[in-house]
């Protein structure tokens, strides 16, 4: 939600900061950074130190900084607070995320996954939606406003209602935590899973960056027409999700077979509407819609499979 909700914003942040288009789209780039670097950092933390505590000081921070950022919006605190932002809303998520491995094993475990990224998904489907409003009715800074409340809700709800399930036996060590990111990316398949799932979540962001510009100022309609665009793309990614779930059942080589051939079939599907179809709302939301659609169909497929396999360093597998 922290990037989704933000980006149809863009063009009004790029012309009320007088900075050029890439710049405006570099915030964007910038926030994926930080939180990035971030889930290296507090993934062999919370494998050793629990769940609750990282994820409470993570929320706080998040909410220093973007309180930091209303208070001084200038440039400069533009893209040091979204860095920032992103490190450390790192450390609130990826805590989150490891839960699952906690309370739940083999195929229960996959089936939490799967739902997981289910409830994920809404974040992508709702959030330009609400960003794209809140844009057009009252200004760029609200989304800001809003995230500010968003997160003041979680971190009250983690604190009264989250009861710790990691009781780490060993105290933190960096030895320990480079040993483990060292078999990790020394396991061919978990590397080549990064990979694959790396590419499917710049699906996403490319569309999050450039889309905003192309029907705001190319096409020059309004924040709520890309709101409503990103909408539906979202909705591609959260169909995906659902009908992985529908098929959890089929092995796994075979899910994998037909979701790949199907990212590849619509990737050509998508050269040939942008070569034969004018820039337009159909043309934009044609030519990425599939090829969203089988992405949100194996992300949880490789998620679920490879992070199953590490539940003894949940977090530093998911960091990565």
């Amino acid at each position: 939600m922290g990037t989704d909700i933000y980006v149809p914003s863009l063009p009004a942040i790029s012309n009320a900061f007088h900075i050029s288009t890439t710049l405006a789209q570099t915030s964007v780039a910038i926030y994926i950074l930080g939180y990035g670097v971030g889930q290296l950092i507090v993934g062999p933390i919370s494998d050793h130190y629990g769940r609750k505590p990282i994820v409470i000081i993570g929320f706080l921070l998040y909410i220093t900084l973007i309180l930091v950022f209303l208070f001084f919006p200038t440039v400069r605190s533009l893209m040091v607070s979204r860095f920032c932002q992103g490190l450390v809303l790192a450390v609130a998520i990826v805590p989150c995320r490891s839960i699952l491995s906690d309370v739940a094993t083999g195929e229960l475990y996959k089936k939490l996954v799967n739902y997981m990224t289910i409830s994920w998904s809404f974040g992508v489907v709702f959030s330009p939606v609400i960003g794209g409003y809140l844009q057009h009715y009252f200004g760029w800074e609200y989304n800001f406003y809003f995230l500010l409340a968003y997160s003041s809700t979680g971190l009250f709800a983690f604190v009264f209602l989250y009861k710790e399930t990691h009781f780490p036996q060993a105290a933190f060590s960096i030895k320990v935590a480079a040993r483990n990111y060292f078999s990790l990316l020394t396991d061919i398949q978990f590397v080549s899973s990064i990979f694959l799932l790396g590419l499917l979540s710049s699906l996403i962001i490319l569309f999050n960056i450039v889309a905003p510009f192309l029907v705001q100022v190319q096409l020059n309609l309004s924040s709520i027409d890309y709101g409503n665009l990103a909408f539906l793309i979202g909705i591609a990614w959260l169909f995906g999700n659902i009908v992985s779930r529908i098929f959890i059942a089929k092995p796994v080589r075979i899910r994998m077979k037909y979701s790949i051939l199907g990212l590849l079939l619509s990737a050509i599907f998508m050269v040939f509407i942008s070569q034969t179809m004018p820039l337009s709302l159909l043309s934009l939301g044609l030519g990425t819609w599939f090829i969203v659609f089988f992405g949100g169909f194996i992300f949880p497929i490789f998620v679920g499979y490879n992070l199953a396999r590490y539940r003894n360093m949940a977090s530093t597998s998911n960091a990565l």
